[in-house]
């Protein structure tokens, strides 16, 4: 079974291409990797990934999220080989096939009413 569920955080803006009419989404995930007993938190380590999303999804994905966004993907692992400087070189990718939202989209700030307490001397009016 080649199944990878993943939480992390986009290292920057996503990438939107179309190949053939289809959709191609590129990314990168910062994955938090757990804690050790002999680190500090302050050393906090994580995994960058790069991950691949096609179709709708894809376009989705492009639209919505951001650099620093945390999302949840389930997807699979895939290598492929190329050739370069006559040596063979392989890549890891992971390959998305659907998501969730982590975080609700930032509300737009709105104006605060500051409230300021009476301080007259005379009595209130009502």
């Amino acid at each position: 079974m080649n199944k990878i569920i993943l939480i992390g955080r986009f290292c920057k803006e996503p990438s939107l291409s179309y190949k053939n009419e289809t959709a191609i989404c590129k990314f990168y995930l910062a994955v938090d990797k757990p804690y050790k007993a002999d680190r500090d938190e302050s050393e906090a380590t994580a995994d960058f990934l790069p991950c691949v999303m096609f179709g709708k999804r894809a376009e989705v994905v492009a639209k919505n999220f951001h650099k620093g966004n945390k999302i949840a993907l389930q997807g699979r692992g895939e290598t492929s080989s190329y050739t370069k400087d006559d040596k063979k070189q392989y890549s890891f990718s992971i390959v998305a096939n659907d998501f969730e939202f982590c975080e609700s989209k930032e509300k737009k700030a709105e104006p605060e009413t500051e409230f300021k307490p009476y301080e007259g001397d005379e009595d209130m009016p009502f």
